[in-house]
């Protein structure tokens, strides 16, 4: 095959991947290597000559194709001397991530006992305490009424009857709802974290963390779990710097009022995210399909 035959193919291979950026960003798999060495590669062939002096050049929009939009994952980072890898701050996460938090409104009723589509009024003669009740089985084959992302978790104690949801209206009264949050927390650093739920919360919240809140939750097995004038919740969790893990949270109110006073806090004493505060950059609905793909 002659020299610019080759460069040819090599040309259609790059112009193809360039072309081809789209359907990466839907397959989001770590190719971050093999993308960098095919641009470096395809970049180097507009510099390169034959033995007869022969140049074959790529045109410019596909140099810049190639090498500024194919590396969609960053690089791993080696900590820095002196330092463990608890200690040592990561880079920030890649674009094509859906930042925020997913939430789902399920409208339901009252029932006098939890069960699909129904949660009890909450009152001490209930056995066990609302927050200690099967709670996952109020959802059983019910559809969110609402569903969306927000930059908070959390609402401030309100009327029922007045209610907006992260910034949508229920276009009804919310008693005896739950609303279900999912996730990613990115540690840009990593280091201890801790999550509470006081007792304030109205009527009730759940928490569950990592692969266990994807697969295998349960009522029982939260790792945190607060009832109104019953339990404070507090979760503490420590995390390596540069990982994502999956959370799930769920709050629940039955009858009139309901509030749901939320704290996440960082190593430092910073707020993650909180009923008042907005994320600080480090909770996503889904990354790739490898470290953070999507779940409900």
């Amino acid at each position: 095959m002659s020299f610019f035959s080759i460069r040819a193919t090599i040309l259609l291979l790059c112009v193809s991947i360039a072309s081809s950026m789209l359907w990466e960003r839907l397959v989001e798999t770590y190719i971050s290597t093999l993308t960098v060495t095919v641009a470096s590669d395809c970049g180097s062939i507009a510099t390169t000559s034959d033995s007869l002096g022969a140049t074959a050049a790529l045109p410019t929009f596909v140099t810049s194709l190639v090498t500024t939009n194919l590396r969609v994952f960053p690089t791993p980072v080696t900590p820095s001397s002196g330092k463990t890898p608890d200690q040592t701050s990561g880079p920030s996460p890649p674009p094509f991530c859906t930042s925020g938090v997913q939430f789902q409104f399920y409208k339901l009723a009252k029932g006098d006992a939890w069960g699909p589509g129904r949660i009890p009024l909450n009152g001490d003669y209930l056995k066990p305490p609302f927050h200690k009740g099967d709670v996952l089985s109020a959802l059983f084959g019910e559809l969110p009424l609402l569903t969306g992302t927000t930059k908070f978790i959390g609402f401030t104690n309100g009327p029922a009857d007045t209610r907006t949801i992260y910034g949508k209206s229920t276009q009804n009264t919310t008693d005896y709802f739950i609303i279900k949050h999912t996730g990613y927390f990115y540690s840009s650093q990593g280091g201890t974290y801790q999550v509470q739920v006081t007792r304030d919360v109205d009527e009730a919240a759940w928490m569950w963390w990592d692969q266990k809140a994807r697969f295998g939750y349960t009522s029982q097995n939260a790792d945190l779990r607060a009832g109104f004038q019953k339990d404070d919740g507090t979760f503490t969790f420590s995390v390596g710097p540069n990982t994502y893990t999956p959370y799930r949270i769920m709050w629940a109110n039955a009858q009139e009022y309901g509030g749901f006073p939320f704290v996440w806090k960082g190593p430092g004493g910073e707020t993650i995210v909180s009923a008042t505060q907005p994320a600080n950059g480090q909770l996503f609905v889904s990354c790739n399909i490898l470290e953070a793909p999507y779940f409900d």
